[in-house]
């Protein structure tokens, strides 16, 4: 969703009143009533949603802060090592872990097989598994 501030707003009120003017412009299919219904309660909304866009902008601010903080303590630490300990608690906010769980390849229909042990019997490889079966019976 694209970020909904003071010019999306007015956008929206404008364009809510130039469909309320001129509701015959409109294709049959598209509901006045129901955009009218959703201007009036982002109307009534702007207000909190313009205090939570500036709570967010403090919390991204504060939060590049840290991350400032955290490169000059790793830039101090070259020269002094004597923030190594707090370093390595605030590096684990940057581990990578996998996006997903590694595939479980022995039920693949693409995994290579690895190939049947081979004997020779009767001037033919066979499968090694294939002639203990055939001499354990006796043939």
């Amino acid at each position: 969703m694209a970020k909904f501030g003071e010019k999306n707003r007015t956008f929206v009120v404008k364009a809510a009143a130039i469909a309320a003017q001129n509701p015959d412009i409109l294709p049959r299919s598209f509901n006045l009533d129901e955009m009218m219904a959703d201007v009036s309660i982002i109307e009534d909304l702007y207000p909190l949603i313009a205090t939570a866009a500036n709570l967010l902008g403090k919390l991204e601010d504060t939060y590049s802060a840290a991350l400032l903080v955290y490169q000059y303590a790793k830039t101090a630490n070259v020269a002094t090592s004597v923030l190594e300990n707090a370093l390595t608690d605030l590096g684990h906010r940057f581990v990578k872990h996998p996006k997903t769980p590694l595939r479980d390849t022995r039920f693949s229909p693409i995994r290579q097989r690895r190939s049947p042990e081979l004997t020779e019997w009767g001037g033919e490889r066979v499968s090694r598994s294939w002639f203990d079966r055939l001499t354990t019976n006796g043939l």
